[in-house]
């Protein structure tokens, strides 16, 4: 399995996050990700991601990372 460090911000089963939530690190299979525009990565079946009890949504390719050697 191949991971990729991503950053995404937690919120509800809606989508919707508490003003100046900070963004948490994570790493995602590379197998979720649908596409990748800048750096914005969308996970495959949707915005939202559910891990453990815990929503998240807006993923980003965290900084540092050279998405060109995935």
């Amino acid at each position: 399995m191949r991971f990729l460090k991503v950053t995404a911000v937690s919120c509800n089963q809606q989508g919707i996050s508490r003003q100046g939530v900070p963004r948490v690190e994570m790493r995602i299979n590379i197998d979720m990700i649908s596409f990748i525009s800048g750096t914005t990565i969308q996970i495959k079946g949707g915005d939202l991601f559910k891990i453990g009890s815990t929503w998240y949504k807006d993923f980003r390719v965290a900084a540092g990372v050279n998405i060109d050697e995935i």
